[in-house]
């Protein structure tokens, strides 16, 4: 059974661009209220050409179908092997 949910991409402003432009053009599902915390910018601010943004999009995800093996914890210390105290 899998999900929808938001995931973090960064998305690369055109000179001129605010954040409603970019985020009309790259689907962001933020608001420009979020968009703007998450990038310490202001909502009216111009953006500068090449200037990286994050924004979220709604994606499908899945359960991975196994669960990934879980170390064991516990159990001898391996470690470098000190010579028998005779020999010191």
């Amino acid at each position: 059974m899998g999900g929808v949910g938001l995931q973090e991409h960064l998305a690369e402003a055109r000179p001129g661009d605010t954040l409603a432009t970019l985020s009309a053009r790259e689907g962001n599902n933020w608001n420009l209220n979020e968009t703007a915390v998450s990038n310490a910018l202001l909502v009216g601010e111009r953006l500068s050409g090449g200037q990286l943004i994050k924004i979220a999009r709604r994606e499908v995800y899945a359960p991975m179908k196994t669960q990934p093996p879980i170390p064991q914890i516990g159990g001898p210390i391996q470690g470098p092997q000190l010579p028998p105290r005779e020999a010191r």
